[in-house]
């Protein structure tokens, strides 16, 4: 969580624990966002077979001009996710897909 105000804020975290399901896995793809206006969207593609169990988005060197815009679960295969990259300077992303079938 990045706060940018100059007022505490409160964050929770979850862990979700179980066994491994049939078949599971991460995916990830990568992209570079060189900056400015421009939004970057991509995706991490669940392997045949699988479905999407959830999924994530990482961002190196991560500042404050640099958002989060979306990321969701698309029909069942693909964690979807999109970045919005306003300052000067490259943001590289990471989505990730946690899959199983």
């Amino acid at each position: 969580m990045w706060n940018g105000s100059a007022t505490d804020q409160r964050v929770t975290t979850f862990a979700i624990c179980g066994h491994r399901p049939a078949r599971y896995t991460i995916t990830s793809a990568a992209d570079s966002d060189p900056g400015g206006p421009n939004t970057l969207a991509g995706g991490a593609q669940c392997p045949a077979g699988t479905s999407i169990l959830g999924g994530g988005i990482h961002v190196s060197s991560p500042r404050p001009a640099v958002t989060l815009g979306a990321s969701i679960d698309e029909p069942g295969t693909q964690w979807l996710s999109e970045v919005v990259n306003s300052a000067a300077g490259s943001a590289t992303v990471t989505i990730y897909a946690i899959c199983a079938a």
